[in-house]
């Protein structure tokens, strides 16, 4: 496996392992009235969303530094965009998925939602780890 290969798939991969210990090995706990989670959910997928739209313009703004004509001269800046799409698409999604939790009934528990819940949370974690990992050795070299 290329290191691109590894980079690019490892948050995807890394969200199902990490689902899959919180289904079988810790037993899927989730709270019978995720209110409250629902809402710290939304916050943290906005201040993502926020932070990401962000740090795309500073990424952006040094289009003319050295290390980012690096970047595209080998290709490498469409894949840092790439990622950006993907991080703040997964926290838009995430954002959503907290909202309708807001509007699940109360009275049974919903397994399905509880899994995707968890699984969109992970994965935008992971995905804004990535992107924020690069994005901090790119301005450290710029």
């Amino acid at each position: 496996m290329t290191s691109l290969l590894f980079e690019r798939s490892w948050p995807y991969i890394g969200s199902v392992v990490v689902l899959a210990v919180w289904w079988y090995g810790l037993g899927h706990p989730f709270p019978s009235k995720p209110d409250a989670l629902m809402g710290a959910s939304g916050t943290v997928a906005a201040v993502f969303v926020g932070f990401l739209g962000t740090a795309k313009a500073i990424v952006l703004g040094l289009t003319s530094s050295a290390a980012f004509k690096r970047l595209k001269s080998t290709g490498y800046a469409n894949v840092l965009f790439s990622y950006l799409y993907e991080a703040l698409f997964s926290g838009v999604i995430f954002l959503a998925v907290a909202v309708v939790g807001f509007f699940l009934p109360e009275n049974k528990p919903q397994s399905w939602f509880s899994i995707i819940w968890f699984l969109t949370g992970v994965a935008s974690l992971l995905l804004y780890v990535r992107v924020t990992g690069l994005l901090f050795r790119l301005i450290k070299q710029a």
